[in-house]
């Protein structure tokens, strides 16, 4: 069982007992938004609050992508949550990641985009994590964190749980009707596509998603 499920643990506990309003809805939500919009896609929201835990905090980068989710939340279609991302233009395994003035210039070779990440507005550095200048490897540095993506209201609808089990990182986010339903903290978690402002869930043949703005 991955090291994960007790932070998703720990969050859905917390979901609850607010009403579905906790400090890490912005990410959940965020989570939604961009795979919805096709940014940084996951085929199940819980590797996406995965790879922020396990991945970005750790590594101190978790201020940088607390803006990004909090702006991806407020963001009124997909254009507006590509911006929050920092997506440029497409790239592939020949571009060289650099840091410019603070700022992180990578490729992310799943996407095929570039991003650009401002680290020093968050008072981080911009790294290079190999001298060989692979296309993903420039990031945002700094001592880690604990990582709250701040909070959201999840209330009227938005979210509810459910008492249907799953198992957290192996289950893939599927469709309930025009709802989405994420494995977190091993109970589903239904979400309203329309009540976050995204399409009608959309199924396929593994996962389903929000359908976008």
């Amino acid at each position: 069982m991955k090291a994960s499920i007790p932070v998703l643990t720990i969050w859905l506990l917390a979901l609850l007992l607010a009403g579905c309003s906790s400090d890490e809805d912005n990410l959940v939500i965020g989570c939604i938004k961009s795979t919805a919009c096709r940014v940084k896609a996951y085929p199940r929201v819980s590797d996406c609050v995965d790879g922020y835990h396990n991945l970005l905090v750790p590594a101190g980068a978790a201020p940088v992508y607390d803006a990004i989710y909090r702006c991806v939340v407020e963001a009124m279609d997909c254009t507006a949550v590509r911006a929050c991302h920092g997506v440029g233009v497409s790239c592939d395994s020949a571009f060289k990641a650099s840091c410019d003035g603070g700022k992180a210039l990578l490729c992310d070779l799943i996407d095929k985009t570039t991003f650009t990440l401002d680290c020093a507005a968050h008072g981080l550095q911009c790294t290079i994590k190999s001298a060989s200048g692979l296309s993903f490897d420039a990031a945002c540095e700094g001592p880690a964190t604990q990582g709250a993506a701040g909070a959201v209201d999840c209330g009227d609808g938005v979210c509810q749980s459910t008492t249907k089990p799953c198992t957290t990182g192996n289950d893939f986010d599927a469709c309930d009707g025009e709802r989405l339903e994420a494995c977190l903290g091993n109970r589903w978690v239904s979400f309203d596509c329309a009540k976050l402002g995204l399409g009608p869930c959309q199924q396929s043949a593994l996962w389903g998603n929000c359908g976008p703005i």
